[in-house]
């Protein structure tokens, strides 16, 4: 062989070398060829962690070896050119859900989490002849009876509905609906105390007259084991069960009085304003346009409202108040100061404070109340049955932020609680009572 052949062999292995070593380094870092433009793009990922971990996935319909294991939590589905993908996960007994999601350059689309619904939802029943129940901050349960008869902590208590509890459990406030009387009861002592007769006792005053107006509400302060906010139709008192002591907070009556850490929300005609228990300070964090219709607090100070000209207000101590939406109906703010809203076309609305962003869902048809349960799942309650509702996560570039919405519940309800264990209470209209503690560990 002669040295000019050698040499041009010599080039030529190097050329290779190059090129392929060139190849490999930007396929290694994620680069393929895209046949459909014949142009060199990086590819993207789906990550799927989903409970049960034995659920199989597929990606147009090809199969996806799972890659579960004591250091894998889900499964990576790599090397995916940018565009959109029909991901479905099924397993035996539980309903499949599918949907299409988007993969980006050097981008791993995340559905962390997620939970398949089984086809029958596992039950316990609790009650039967149950007309209503209240859930308390801790947990426990107050039941009324159909016949009146109410119930908490294995004990029967004066009146028919539980109003609220104190920092103490034990020192509860009740309703006797036909009497139209609140109750004070202090289990401890075994004690029942008629509010209403303590209360006027305690001659309540607006500017030196005395307010014999009748109550309209009472709500018990959960940081304290005495104190109770009274709202009568001209006024609303602090008042102090122990000390009989009455203290106004505002000139005017109020639709809302919410808890609020240290203070109190209420409304105030156009206003929400905080009233501080231990100072009686008052100060106005929001303003509407008209009548202040709805109340509920959040996380960190969150504070979301909703005025009768249906716009929708959210307020935070960092960033003061904004208003985020327009023509609603009903809201829900969740655990993380996420917000649900339906406006009055019947679509749902998905806000995300820590983003600053809204999603529109078009998906969940117009009707049915919601509540949340956990951070990125809803629950739907429709006339003729109950679904849980999973979101995409809000990073996720995805227009339609619903996931799956599968139901749990095949029957109409009268009435449905979730607790901060994420267990689903529900009363049919048959009057019995029953819990769903299935999904408790499984939702984040």
């Amino acid at each position: 062989m002669s040295r000019k052949v050698r040499r041009l062999i010599f080039y030529l292995l190097t050329v290779v070398f190059v090129v392929s070593g060139t190849a490999a380094a930007f396929y290694s870092n994620g680069w393929r060829i895209d046949t459909e433009t014949w142009t060199v793009r990086k590819t993207g990922a789906v990550f799927i962690r989903v409970q049960p971990r034995e659920a199989e996935i597929s990606i147009d319909g090809k199969p996806v070896k799972r890659k579960n294991g004591f250091l894998l939590s889900g499964t990576l589905i790599d090397n995916l050119l940018p565009g959109e993908y029909e991901v479905a996960v099924s397993a035996p007994g539980f309903i499949t859900w599918s949907n299409t999601l988007p993969v980006k350059e050097g981008v791993v689309t995340e559905i962390k989490d997620s939970v398949l619904v089984p086809e029958e939802v596992p039950s316990v029943h609790l009650a039967s002849t149950t007309a209503e129940m209240a859930l308390t901050p801790a947990g426990e349960q107050a039941v009324t009876s159909s016949a009146g008869k109410l119930t908490y902590q294995n004990r029967t208590l004066a009146g028919n509905k539980l109003i609220g509890v104190t920092a103490d459990p034990s020192r509860v406030i009740t309703y006797n609906e036909r009497q139209d009387t609140y109750l004070w009861n202090d289990l401890k002592e075994q004690l029942t105390v008629n509010l209403n007769i303590r209360f006027r006792a305690a001659k309540p005053t607006i500017n030196g007259t005395a307010d014999r107006s009748g109550i309209i509400r009472i709500v018990p302060d959960p940081n304290r084991t005495s104190i109770a906010i009274i709202t009568t139709n001209k006024a609303v008192y602090q008042y102090n069960v122990d000390s009989d002591r009455v203290e106004i907070v505002s000139a005017a009556s109020t639709n809302n009085t919410v808890p609020y850490g240290s203070e109190f929300i209420l409304d105030r005609r156009e206003d929400v304003i905080a009233y501080n228990l231990d100072s009686g300070e008052t100060r106005t964090i929001m303003t509407f346009q008209s009548k202040v219709e709805k109340i509920e607090t959040g996380e960190n100070g969150a504070v979301a409202a909703l005025g009768e000209n249906g716009a929708l207000m959210y307020y935070t101590p960092a960033a003061g108040a904004q208003e985020i939406g327009h023509s609603v109906t009903e809201f829900a703010l969740g655990p993380a100061n996420q917000m649900a809203w339906r406006e009055k076309s019947g679509e749902i609305n998905i806000f995300y404070p820590t983003l600053n962003f809204t999603r529109r869902t078009g998906s969940l048809g117009k009707t049915g109340a919601f509540k949340w349960i956990g951070t990125r799942h809803l629950v739907l309650i429709q006339p003729e049955q109950v679904k849980l509702v999973e979101l995409v996560d809000p990073a996720v570039n995805k227009d339609e932020p619903v996931l799956y919405a599968a139901p749990i519940i095949n029957e109409p309800t009268a009435q449905l609680e979730v607790d901060s264990a994420k267990n689903i209470y529900f009363i049919t209209e048959t009057g019995s009572l029953n819990v769903i503690d299935y999904f408790d560990d499984l939702i984040k």
